[in-house]
């Protein structure tokens, strides 16, 4: 083999080599995209005017989920707004479709081409809602809807206080229903939890004068607790 044909070799390899990290890098940067896509973060950068000069494709997906590729990106009222800040900022921004998006607005950066500012989004939509749902769940009975213990007994001590801050009364009402398992035992325990749920509608709808007041509760299975204020 010449030395030419060793060069021409050579440079082949060369070439393959490059041309297969740079595919693996351009899959690389195709499988982070797709995650952020997915995960709801992104990015915009606009310039001092508040023109969009970049946006990455989840943040187009949040703040243009119609707009035809290629066309022009303009920023919300409400974003450009939050933008008459120079400072660095966090903020929730409800964005098209009712989604939740937090924002990340860096601070103002003036270079000698031009001013600039980075926006990191997320979608927290639903880490929202989970957190909504936790704390549901945390004071409220899964089945009737009433506020549980917990949440009762913040509320009576509420009412005591300012009750005996304002010379006032608070009246405390204990509800058992007697004869409850020949309704669950017979009829099985569907009957028994409509029961539980048709009281508790009542409880809640209450008398009209003690209708905002009231916080009924439920504190076991079959025991009701009402305190109107």
């Amino acid at each position: 083999m010449t030395v030419t044909s060793l060069l021409a070799a050579g440079a082949v390899s060369v070439v393959g080599c490059l041309s297969l990290v740079l595919a693996r890098t351009r899959a690389a940067q195709d499988a982070t995209k797709a995650a952020h896509t997915a995960s709801g973060q992104g990015s915009i950068l606009v310039d001092g005017q508040m023109n969009v000069l970049e946006a990455s494709d989840a943040a187009r997906v949040l703040f243009w989920p119609n707009l035809a590729a290629g066309k022009g990106l303009t920023l919300s009222a409400a974003a450009r707004e939050l933008l008459t800040d120079d400072d660095e900022q966090h903020h929730l921004l409800t964005v098209r479709g009712g989604r939740l998006v937090e924002l990340s607005i860096s601070a103002t950066v003036v270079t000698r081409v031009r001013t600039v500012r980075g926006i990191a989004v997320r979608d927290v939509t639903e880490q929202r809602k989970g957190q909504r749902d936790l704390v549901h769940l945390a004071h409220y009975d899964s089945l009737t809807g009433l506020i549980n213990r917990r949440l009762f007994v913040d509320r009576l001590e509420s009412a005591i206080s300012s009750a005996t801050a304002g010379n006032n009364r608070v009246a405390l009402f204990y509800i058992d229903l007697d004869r409850f398992t020949e309704v669950n035992d017979p009829l099985g325990h569907g009957a028994g939890d409509a029961l539980l749920k048709t009281l508790a509608k009542r409880f809640q709808e209450g008398p009209r004068t003690h209708r905002r007041s009231a916080s009924p509760s439920m504190i076991a299975g079959q025991d009701i607790l009402r305190s109107p204020t």
